[in-house]
């Protein structure tokens, strides 16, 4: 019974082997059969899907040519347009400071005498925000002083991580500051100046951005177009400015309205260029092939290496850089003056009604713009050693001539007058195809540190120019004005002699393929060993930050 038992149980064993075996077959046979099936209905899967993505595809590339249709290879000009606009957001934040003080300051009565305590309450400022005038020129200054420090900081900046990035952190700082200056008006001077520091902190970002945008972004041949109209923000930002805030002023809105209203504009415009600007063209969605490899000719091809790897010192060196930063001293110098106290020359001494005022002070910086531009397409299309020379010299030397007339024409003669002041501002448009299109003929990719420290001329004179100001306008009238005058024109003709002595429209050694790729081996070799090059230690690179 034991050993049928046993052969039970190997009988079973081997009727499971045959039933597995069989049961394998079956599965092997099966598994063939679906996997023979799933590749054909894969393969079925895949031309359906390929189909569908090509057709997708297709639809995709139609709508983005019906979208970069209107465009046609020109995306930078729509740009250019926007960026312009940022620009003179920011400008007009600061302009319209002044205007809104001549609607809110209460008019003096030319027959009373003031009384000390009188006095002493122009001196502190009222309660509803009105100031003394040593007090305003504080708060102009407070903006220099703010851009002055913020300078330098914001050129590495904008070098390192873009304009896309610091630009709009900039726009935001001066929206926040110019919304906040009614509140800090009315609550009294301190508040007001840390407000006005911001505003100016925030327009330290402008030109280094002009700078690092004619690096990127512009075709070699339309250098001088592309220079006069971003530089033109600070003609463009009174032409709006002027007649809005006079509208507002004099509406039932009020003076506040004047900060609001900008400060609205701001935000619009910032938030349309995080979405629509890119550091490159060719990361740009509408920018087409044809049109990135247009503005890339003439570029360095280690323009990445280029904008890390900026030569201070070499930079600082050359003659022909401080020619441009000389000049810009003379032009802001004399643009401060008009665009800064123009309204109060034009309702303290020319007597202008504050609605004239607005209006008549729109129209000399609109007479510049215009001229700017037409300087700008000009130097494009004639030679560059002979426009880099005459347009600065004819600019300053007629700006300085009207302007002298200007000091000896009687107050009475009001039109001849603004004919003389419009004549004299609408000269120093001519300037832009000189020292400003020179900033990026002689600095090439390194025209973001150049063109950058353009705004320490517009920022240092916006220091001086209140205190020169301020020192000889005691009593607002022609007589005053004739030495304001005077002396603008003094500067504007000793900084244009320098320019044409030392100045130039040559690229510099320093922008030389060969002296980028000198640069980039020295850095690499301080990197192997960690210690400096002679000329890391000239740039003052510390050895454990060189890249």
């Amino acid at each position: 019974m034991g050993d049928n038992h046993i052969h039970n149980i190997a009988d079973l064993r081997e009727n499971g082997r045959l039933t597995n075996d069989l049961a394998t077959l079956q599965t092997n046979e099966q598994r063939s059969v679906f996997e023979l099936n799933l590749n054909s209905l894969s393969t079925v899967n895949k031309i359906v899907v390929q189909e569908k993505l090509k057709n997708q595809k297709e639809k995709f590339n139609h709508v983005t040519e019906n979208l970069t249709k209107p465009f046609k290879a020109r995306t930078r000009f729509y740009i250019l347009v926007l960026v312009l606009f940022c620009l003179a957001s920011i400008w007009s934040n600061i302009l319209c400071f002044n205007f809104a003080i001549i609607c809110i300051k209460p008019p003096v009565k030319e027959s009373s005498t003031p009384t000390s305590n009188d006095v002493s309450k122009k001196a502190k400022g009222d309660s509803d925000g009105v100031f003394s005038n040593d007090q305003n020129n504080y708060l102009t200054m407070a903006v220099a002083i703010g851009a002055l420090i913020a300078n330098f900081p914001v050129v590495l900046a904008v070098n390192r991580f873009g304009i896309r990035t610091v630009f709009p952190i900039c726009g935001f700082v001066s929206m926040i500051a110019t919304a906040l200056l009614p509140l800090a008006i009315s609550e009294g001077f301190d508040l007001a100046l840390i407000a006005r520091f911001c505003q100016g902190v925030a327009f330290a970002c402008n030109f280094p951005t002009i700078g690092m945008f004619n690096s990127k972004w512009t075709y070699f041949k339309q250098n001088g177009l592309f220079v006069s109209t971003l530089v033109a923000f600070i003609q463009l930002s009174p032409t709006l400015t002027n007649p809005i805030s006079g509208a507002l002023c004099t509406s039932s809105l009020g003076w506040k309205s004047v900060f609001y209203g900008h400060a609205i504009v701001t935000l619009v415009l910032f938030t349309l260029f995080v979405f629509l600007y890119r550091n490159t063209p060719a990361k740009h969605p509408l920018v087409t092939k044809t049109e990135s490899n247009k503005i890339a000719v003439g570029k360095s091809s280690n323009l990445k290496a280029a904008s890390n790897n900026i030569p201070y010192w070499p930079i600082v060196k050359t003659l022909p850089v401080w020619a441009i930063w000389i000049a810009a001293l003379g032009n802001f110098y004399c643009v401060n003056l008009v665009f800064l106290y123009q309204p109060t020359y034009l309702s303290k001494v020319l007597k202008f009604s504050v609605s004239e005022t607005g209006a008549s002070a729109a129209v000399p910086p609109l007479i510049q713009f215009v001229i700017k531009l037409l300087s700008g397409f000009v130097s494009d299309k004639v030679n560059l050693s002979v426009t880099s020379r005459i347009e600065p010299l004819a600019a300053f030397g007629l700006a300085a001539m009207f302007l002298v007339i200007l000091g000896f024409i009687p107050p009475e003669q009001r039109i001849l007058c603004f004919v003389l002041l419009v004549a004299a501002e609408g000269c120093l448009g001519i300037a832009t195809g000189g020292f400003f299109k020179n900033g990026s003929l002689i600095a090439k990719d390194y025209n973001s540190f150049v063109t950058g420290n353009i705004s320490l001329g517009i920022m240092i004179t916006m220091l001086i120019v209140p205190l020169m100001v301020n020192s000889i306008d005691e009593y607002n009238n022609q007589a005053e004005w004739r030495l304001i005058f005077i002396i603008t024109a003094g500067v504007l003709v000793g900084t244009n002699i320098i320019f044409v002595i030392i100045g130039s429209a040559q690229p510099s050694y320093w922008t030389k393929e060969e002296f980028l790729c000198k640069q980039i081996a020295k850095h690499r070799r301080s990197t192997e060993t960690g210690t400096q090059t002679s000329d890391e230690m000239e740039r003052g690179v510390p050895a454990n930050e060189v890249e």
